[in-house]
């Protein structure tokens, strides 16, 4: 499936789904926690009103690269979170934090 950032290489219905097949990147984070839907990590493009705030777009870290790291280490999955339907897309299966954020960072004035 195509998305406003780019082809899909696997969707997934929740982010416990997600996370069987990408444990470490589930690393540290209490799902409980963090009831939202979302993948945790960090938020390369969080739609706003102006954007398009349908989508989100995360760099799935583990919590302690996230927390305590300026510049994650590392190589992690890159996805886009479908706020509509709650379906998790994978954008990317390990990339590096600064390769992902100028992949996707700049798209947030792009999306409509």
């Amino acid at each position: 499936m195509e998305t406003p950032f780019g082809k899909t290489l696997e969707v997934y219905e929740d982010k416990q789904s997600f996370y069987k097949s990408f444990p470490e990147a589930g690393k540290g984070w209490n799902l409980q926690e963090y009831p939202g839907k979302s993948p945790l990590g960090i938020d390369l493009f969080d739609g706003s009103p102006e954007d398009d705030p349908r989508w989100v777009v995360t760099f799935c870290a583990p919590k302690k690269a996230v927390e305590f790291e300026e510049t994650p280490s590392g190589s992690w999955p890159v996805v886009a979170f479908d706020r509509n339907s709650g379906d998790i897309y994978l954008l990317a299966e390990s990339v590096a934090f600064e390769q992902a954020k100028n992949s996707y960072d700049h798209l947030s004035h792009e999306v409509n």
